[in-house]
């Protein structure tokens, strides 16, 4: 680090990294499950698109097909 003799000659601490908190660590600690992972066949689950615009009973009414990413808009 360049800074570190600026830091020793001020007698201040090198800090330490910050650990990164994600969605998938904090439900993996608290629900110890991967979230990403089909709990069917085991495969790991990829992230391919938002939907915006819907309002929740639309979410609600659409659930399965969302869910097989068969609803279009």
């Amino acid at each position: 680090m360049r800074n570190s003799w600026v830091k020793k000659a001020l007698a201040q601490e090198e800090k330490k990294p910050v650990k990164v908190v994600t969605f998938s660590s904090l439900s993996q600690a608290l629900l110890n499950t991967d979230p990403f992972k089909c709990i069917l066949c085991g495969g790991k689950m990829v992230y391919q698109r938002v939907l915006y615009g819907l309002v929740t009973k639309d979410l609600v009414a659409n659930a399965v097909e969302i869910a097989r990413m068969r609803y279009v808009m």
